[in-house]
């Protein structure tokens, strides 16, 4: 159902390609799991705080996805989830206390104004159609 809805969605224009496509995948993924799990026929309740963490440890550790990659299933699991209780699908919130992987933090640095400043001002005076 859930799909179903995401290609309504799709066609009426309230939803891109990219995440049609992103949301396609997600599930395949899922579906993947179940089966290597054998938990073919699988009901909501059973989609619990435990099975959410098995499916992410799974994709990190068994898949050797890297953590982005694992994040970006978690958040598509929140979204899912999320969708599952507004549905009335799923009582409790199963993502609840896991948390992303925490990810070093990233060394890019901003450029000071006055470095900016002098680049526009080289650039205005050298090559003013750079600026068109």
């Amino acid at each position: 159902m859930f799909l179903n809805q995401i290609d309504i969605e799709f066609y009426d224009k309230n939803l891109s390609e990219a995440t049609k496509e992103t949301y396609h995948s997600k599930i395949k993924k899922i579906k993947e799991y179940l089966e290597y799990k054998q938990m073919k026929n699988i009901t909501c309740s059973q989609i619990t705080n435990e099975f959410v963490i098995k499916f992410l440890d799974y994709l990190r550790y068994t898949k050797k996805l890297g953590s982005r990659t694992r994040d970006n299933y978690y958040t598509f699991i929140v979204t899912l989830t999320k969708w599952m209780i507004d549905k009335k699908y799923l009582l409790e919130n199963p993502c609840e206390g896991i948390k992303k992987i925490h990810r070093k933090k990233n060394d890019k640095q901003t450029i000071p104004k006055e470095i900016k400043e002098e680049f526009f001002t080289y650039y205005q005076e050298t090559n003013p159609n750079y600026f068109v």
